[in-house]
């Protein structure tokens, strides 16, 4: 928890949230555990410093953008992090390799909003399966979605609407967006990538811009939270395809 002068570490208990550990940076806005739980990023100005979760201690120190840093993701194995600043860039990081930069991509034209990280290790029995391609999906300003590979914008897809948040439901390969556009409600977006597939859904939810998503360990249940104050649970499924002329309607 980000507080004006501390990063709180909490436990969750039955009746209370009891403090664990302190960290010393303040106003902390954007902080991620890894996928297996062992660290935590946490950003601090335009500096991400890497936390082993037990002990607090530094594992390394994130440097290299020069505007404020917005959203961080971690690949699937929790071998990398991905970050996207105000400013359009978009770098990963390699936190085994000591955060040596693995890629970068920038767009000044636009201010980023949140990124995900999506990791495919190919099919079952091809020859691509063990080698990790990670696939970076990010939101800006600009209401365009692109998807980022190596450093490079394979795919781009137009939102028609500002986009805040993203969340990836890897089992599904699907993206769920959060609307934030100014005077308008906060819906969800479920999108199917890659993204040169034209296919959403939109769910209306909130009544004004969606300030966060995330998605539970399993891929079961999307938590959203707007500036409307309400949190909303969503009960992940994937359609079910009957056949016929229904299938619009599944």
């Amino acid at each position: 928890v980000g507080f004006s002068d501390k990063l709180r570490l909490m436990n969750l208990l039955m009746e209370e949230v009891k403090g664990y550990k302190e960290v010393p940076i303040k106003s902390c806005r954007e902080c991620r555990f890894s996928n297996g739980g062992q660290y935590f990023a946490a950003v601090n100005s335009n500096t991400i410093q890497v936390y082993k979760t037990y002990t607090c201690e530094v594992v390394c120190n994130l440097r290299g953008h020069n505007g404020k840093v917005r959203s961080l993701a971690w690949t699937s194995d929790d071998s990398c992090l991905a970050s996207c600043v105000q400013d359009g860039a978009v770098v990963e990081y390699n936190i085994i390799k000591e955060g040596k930069r693995e890629a970068d991509w920038a767009d000044k034209s636009t201010s980023l909003t949140s990124v995900v990280v999506f990791s495919d290790s190919g099919p079952p029995g091809s020859g691509a399966q063990g080698a990790s391609t990670n696939t970076i999906f990010v939101a800006g300003t600009d209401k365009m979605l692109r998807e980022i590979q190596g450093g490079t914008m394979v795919r781009s897809k137009e939102m028609t609407t500002a986009v805040g948040q993203l969340c990836c439901c890897a089992s599904a390969k699907v993206l769920f967006a959060g609307i934030a556009e100014e005077g308008a409600p906060g819906a969800i977006r479920c999108i199917r990538f890659p993204l040169d597939q034209s296919e959403y859904v939109e769910y209306q939810a909130h009544s004004a811009k969606v300030t966060r998503l995330r998605l539970t360990f399993d891929d079961q249940f999307l938590f959203t939270t707007g500036e409307d104050g309400c949190l909303y649970i969503f009960d992940v499924r994937k359609k079910e395809r009957t056949g016929g002329k229904r299938d619009k309607d599944a």
